[in-house]
């Protein structure tokens, strides 16, 4: 995609219309690639009318983090309550799905990825103070699951913290084997994962 083929509706607030196209900007080619200019361009203003809306390109991309982290937590907290009531495994599964299922990604859901791979370096830290909070809801939704298996017998007692970890690791290698692999080949890789994980969690 080249930046001058971006064009945004304009049936959209003008703030709207900038952070849709910031966030499709951005997602392409990364926070350092992107200027002011290549955004207004995409919207049909003049570069010094953004101001109006937004401080600085960081102020923007900040902006967009807040956006894109609250879309991924109702995304996720929708998943875990569609499947209540479905067996544990099961709901890690779609957990685990959820998470590396990168086809499907929004464009957000790929912002988040590419910056979690690839922060702006003097936004990195805001951006991971944003991201751990976010995580750590995650993280309890995900334990309190570990420890429902716990309790049913499906795994033995162990330490959930570490099981989560654990989770984490693979999940980043995973969105790193995609970014290298055919669709085929990753799949496959993918399922390999998930089974090592459930032989992981079985373990005495």
């Amino acid at each position: 995609m080249k930046k001058d083929n971006i064009q945004i509706p304009a049936s959209k607030a003008t703030a709207e219309r900038l952070k849709h196209a910031a966030l499709m900007i951005f997602t392409e080619f990364g926070y350092e690639g992107t200027s002011m200019s290549d955004i207004a361009k995409a919207v049909q203003i003049k570069t010094p009318s953004i101001y109006a809306h937004f401080k600085s390109k960081e102020q923007l991309f900040l902006a967009l983090c807040t956006d894109v982290i609250a879309e991924e937590g109702m995304k996720f907290e929708e998943l875990m309550q569609q499947s209540q009531g479905k067996p544990v495994l099961g709901r890690l599964r779609e957990v685990y799905d959820f998470f590396t299922d990168f086809p499907h990604l929004t464009v957000g859901q790929w912002f988040l990825k590419r910056m979690m791979l690839m922060p702006p370096k003097h936004l990195q830290q805001q951006f991971r103070t944003d991201f751990l909070e976010h995580e750590r809801r995650v993280d309890t939704i995900v334990g309190a699951l570990f420890l429902e298996g716990q309790q049913a017998g499906i795994f033995p007692k162990q330490n959930v913290e570490k099981m989560i970890v654990v989770f984490y690791t693979l999940l980043d290698g995973l969105l790193v084997a995609n970014q290298i692999y055919e669709q085929s080949e990753f799949s496959s890789r993918k399922q390999i994962v998930w089974e090592m994980l459930e032989k992981e969690w079985a373990k005495a």
